[in-house]
């Protein structure tokens, strides 16, 4: 019982400030990402029963069409999702080279999604998918959201 109390088992005790800085920051954007990814799992949830919706009533031509326009949703949330493990598992990472590779490479990946999907949307918005890039369904500001999630 005695070495629960004690000065050096706890998380922060043997960290000097430079590391109480980064584990502070980290915490704090994981909290931020958190936030962004339950909006849009949210949002993605909705657009999903849409899609379900449109199958059950026997119109799979618009679930088709419900699914194109939702993809910028998914693209967002597997996004958003990706970041939050990709901050935590860099914070876990002890080796500060493996660190930096892992974070350069997810960091590319995480670019290349984004990319694809505000390429998608700008395409979709010109072959008249998305009448405007800020349109109202599912969100409020879709899809404006998805490129904002992007960036």
């Amino acid at each position: 019982m005695k070495n629960l109390f004690d000065k050096e088992n706890f998380l922060f005790s043997t960290f000097d400030k430079e590391q109480k800085r980064q584990s502070i920051f980290v915490s704090v954007a994981l909290i931020v990402c958190f936030i962004v990814s339950s909006f849009t799992f949210f949002n993605m949830l909705y657009a999903f029963a849409d899609i379900i919706g449109s199958i059950v009533s026997g119109s799979a031509d618009v679930a088709i069409k419900d699914l194109l326009r939702s993809i910028p949703l998914f693209l967002s949330f597997f996004m958003s999702l990706w970041t939050v493990l990709l901050l935590q598992a860099s914070f876990r990472n002890v080796n500060e080279e493996k660190r930096m590779k892992s974070i350069f490479k997810d960091s590319i990946c995480l670019l290349a999604f984004a990319a694809v999907n505000f390429i998608y949307i700008i395409i979709m918005r010109f072959a008249g998918t998305f009448l405007s890039l800020v349109e109202g369904s599912p969100s409020p500001f879709y899809p404006l959201d998805s490129i904002l999630f992007s960036l």
